[in-house]
């Protein structure tokens, strides 16, 4: 907020400064002569407050931060989107989406259940690589086999700045081996939308992809300002969890949630969240991903 004060007052036609000094004359009422004169400051309006950053979300030197773009394969557009949390230990999470008319209910839209993936990533070489699992949807993955998780392997990767998704910005570009098929990731730095100062609060229109769903349900998360959790889907599958700060310069947490009431897709999950356009987390626990995001 910008305060605007006028600096000059004007007095016939003479420009005072907005600090003033008054002066007034007084004559003793005993008929004594004399002038005693009585000085009153004027001041001036406080500065206006001093506002707080927005927190940055890339680490241009290591690579850790918030990321979206798209699987590539042999040229081509596999997968719609990706939006993918990367710590400054090499920790990747990512959660993979797209608009697909024949799996997405009229409900949602331009969301629908994608794949995930969970890699370590060596960041400290020109070359990056890194390996981890690959979480496919078997309702809706092009790359589902059984079982559901298999192994994903980055065999190079670079972090630059250069012409990524048709603009010149930075851009982290991996290559990557999964269920046998050899992709890109091309991934740059998500800066839509202002990012708020932390992620507590509540999120009613909160939406939870499970594996043993066709497609999404809704729900709300609710985090309290001591970081505790509490998730809650529309069939009843709820979790207690936890939400840490990672990265201190980052809007990048460590989440763990223990999911209960959601068959198959009970258990204890651990793994990223991010504040980028939108609150999101993908977290894992043994063949089994779970993501979230807040649309609304």
């Amino acid at each position: 907020m910008y305060t605007t004060a006028s600096n000059r007052v004007l007095v016939g036609v003479i420009q005072v400064p907005a600090i003033l000094t008054l002066t007034a004359s007084f004559a003793a009422c005993s008929g004594v002569g004399g002038d005693t004169s009585t000085t009153v400051p004027i001041a001036t309006p406080p500065p206006p407050a001093p506002t707080t950053p927005s927190p940055i979300r890339l680490n241009k030197s290591s690579g850790a931060g918030i990321w979206h773009g798209a699987f590539l394969e042999d040229g081509r557009l596999a997968v719609n989107s990706a939006y993918c949390i990367v710590t400054e230990s090499g920790q990747l999470a990512c959660r993979m989406y797209g608009a697909d008319d024949d799996n997405v209910t009229g409900e949602y839209p331009t969301w629908s259940v994608g794949d995930a993936a969970s890699a370590t990533l060596d960041l400290e070489n020109v070359q990056i690589t890194g390996s981890g699992r690959f979480y496919a949807d078997e309702f809706t993955s092009q790359y589902y086999e059984s079982p559901r998780t298999g192994e994903l392997l980055i065999t190079a990767g670079t972090l630059a700045e250069t012409s990524c998704l048709g603009i010149v910005q930075p851009c982290l570009a991996l290559y990557v081996t999964v269920q046998g098929k050899a992709v890109k990731l091309e991934l740059t730095a998500d800066s839509r939308g202002d990012l708020p100062a932390d992620p507590s609060g509540v999120y009613s229109g909160f939406v939870i992809s499970r594996p043993d769903l066709p497609s999404p349900e809704r729900g709300a998360l609710t985090i309290d300002a001591g970081g505790t959790v509490f998730l809650q889907t529309e069939s009843g599958c709820t979790g207690n969890g936890r939400l840490d700060p990672v990265d201190s310069d980052l809007p990048i947490y460590s989440m763990s949630v223990d999911m209960s009431g959601c068959a198959d897709a009970d258990g204890f999950y651990s793994g990223l969240a991010a504040i980028g356009f939108s609150f999101q987390f993908v977290v894992f626990h043994d063949s089994v991903a779970l993501t979230g995001w807040n649309p609304d």
